[in-house]
């Protein structure tokens, strides 16, 4: 891990402990710039990293999270069935989740002006 700060302040709470800009697990490198910090949780979620933190021996990530998650395409097969979908609304509100949640770095590219994004999972 990189950068130590101390804490960070959400809207409705203050989470304590090192703040970092990257976190090496054994299957990924997620970082908080632009081109590293998005991710897929178990649960399905499409996150962007904004900060990562450390309490103790936790490690958070505090995310923005894409509101709707679509398929990209339906023809062949549809492609969240190969990890890649159609993401937009990303939330205002930042959200707290456990680094053990995530299941998949991931890359988005923007698709046009209104905030529409293709991500797909990718292998690391």
């Amino acid at each position: 891990m990189v950068s130590k700060k101390t804490s960070v302040i959400l809207l409705n709470s203050i989470i304590c402990g090192q703040q970092f800009k990257k976190v090496e697990t054994e299957k990924f490198v997620l970082k908080t710039d632009l081109a590293n910090s998005c991710c897929i949780s178990f649960d399905g979620s499409v996150l962007v990293i904004k900060s990562i933190v450390q309490n103790d021996s936790e490690i958070s990530l505090i995310c923005y999270k894409f509101e709707t998650v679509t398929d990209f395409y339906l023809s062949p097969i549809p492609s969240y069935s190969i990890g890649t979908y159609l993401c937009r609304n990303l939330s205002v509100e930042l959200k707290v989740i456990s680094l053990n949640s995530i299941s998949h770095k991931a890359i988005k590219f923007p698709l046009n002006n209104l905030g529409e994004f293709a991500v797909t999972s990718i292998l690391h």
